[in-house]
């Protein structure tokens, strides 16, 4: 090691040497000859340099394999400290048969903002937090559960209005029904991927809530379960999941959302979601009960056939151009299509004998409709306020013919 130093420095001397030639050169021209008595060639020079070069590298190394491995880590970035647990003074709890703690309700005297929940009380284990515990509590800005815990109750913190931060325990299977119903100030949460249920109402009016992420391991939702979310933007609904009745009611931001062919069911889903613009039903789905009534910004849809339709499904779709109504037999319902002031035609088809009470109730750019010849009956106000309708296409001999030369309406065959 000490000889490849000592070679290291002679080469670096010379260099140096080299260097000052060079400078010479400059000063008195190419052909002057410098007092040492030698000429230094380009070739030298060239030697030069790639000795200085190797020498800076070998004295890198050098420095580099001298570190610590303490010093060669890279930084680690530091966690933020836990937050320190909520005295057990300040929870009203009970001992369960088991021997482990279950906290029922907050002193009433308490006006906490961060609520730690303890992982244990008097030496037991937080496995249990009952129905109504943390209920109507204004102060409660963060809520913290260990994973100690379980089970947790229903309307948990339902009305927590300042209710910012939430951490749920991380093997919790089942998130209980209006858990955080009213919570205004909820932003986001992060549901753990151990659950696999959740109740009806749990996010029900938690008008700030923008974007949740449902973790593929829930199979089940409750009803409602996002009613009156108007700033929820974007959500997913995972696959396996069959029923969302009246799921995203009211969520008058949500502009799409994927449906999971495993779907069966969704009355109501979509009602009031007055931003939603285009949607796909699964195959599986077999009726609809007011599911897109007043989705105003709604432009087009896709039905599957043999799906059976209910009142109201697309009343108040102002923006709706177009949509064909599967072959069934049936009727069209009340207030079906009630409002859907955009449609300038529509095609009744073959199987439907009945057009309930205003059916097509001010669709009032409705120009033309085909009526079946399978058509026995249509409601005294079925076409109420369709100041445009002009030509009614039925076949001849049918009721439709008959009702349309009744109201005055062109016919065609």
């Amino acid at each position: 090691m000490k000889k490849k130093i000592l070679s290291i420095a002679i080469m670096a001397t010379i260099a140096l040497a080299a260097t000052a030639c060079a400078a010479d050169e400059e000063e008195y021209g190419a052909d002057s000859t410098v007092e040492s008595g030698f000429e230094v060639s380009d070739d030298s020079k060239a030697e030069a340099e790639e000795t200085s070069v190797e020498t800076a590298a070998a004295e890198t190394s050098v420095s580099e394999a001298e570190k610590t491995p303490e010093e060669t880590k890279e930084p680690v970035k530091e966690e933020k400290p836990a937050l320190p647990e909520t005295d057990a003074d300040f929870f009203v709890y009970e001992q369960k048969t088991d021997g482990t703690i279950k906290i029922t309700d907050m002193k009433k005297d308490s006006a906490l903002e961060v609520v730690v929940v303890p992982k244990e009380i008097d030496g037991a284990a937080v496995t249990e937090i009952g129905d109504d515990a943390f209920e109507r509590y204004d102060s409660i800005t963060t809520l913290v559960i260990p994973d100690s815990v379980t089970q947790l109750g229903e309307s948990l913190c339902e009305e927590d209005f300042n209710l910012t931060s939430v951490v749920l325990p991380s093997n919790l299977t089942y998130l209980p029904s209006r858990a955080f119903t009213g919570c205004t100030s909820l932003a986001s949460i992060e549901i753990p991927d151990t659950v696999t249920e959740m109740g009806y109402e749990v996010f029900m009016d938690c008008t700030g809530l923008t974007s949740v992420k449902i973790p593929d391991s829930v199979t089940e939702i409750g009803q409602f379960i996002f009613y009156g979310c108007t700033n929820l933007t974007s959500v997913n609904i995972p696959d396996g999941v069959k029923d969302i009745k009246g799921a995203f009611s009211d969520c008058s931001s949500l502009v799409s959302v994927d449906i999971p062919d495993s779907v069966e069911e969704m009355d109501y889903a979509f009602r009031g979601c007055s931003s939603l613009t285009s949607v796909k039903i699964p195959d599986k789905v077999s009726c609809l009960t007011e599911t897109f009534c007043d989705c105003s910004s709604l432009t087009s849809i896709e039905i599957p056939d043999k799906v059976e339709w209910y009142s109201g499904v697309f009343t108040g779709c102002s923006s709706l151009t177009s949509i064909e109504i599967p072959q069934t037999d049936g009727w069209v319902d009340y207030q079906e299509f009630s409002g859907c002031s955009s449609l300038t035609s529509i095609e009744v088809p073959e199987g439907i004998t009945d057009i309930q009470t205003y059916a097509f109730k001010d669709c009032t750019g409705l120009k033309s409709i085909k009526l079946p010849a399978s058509l026995t009956g249509i409601e005294e106000t079925a076409f109420e306020g369709c100041s445009s309708l002009e030509v009614v296409y039925a076949p001849e001999g049918s009721y439709a013919e008959e009702w349309a030369k009744a109201q005055g309406i062109k016919v065609e065959h």
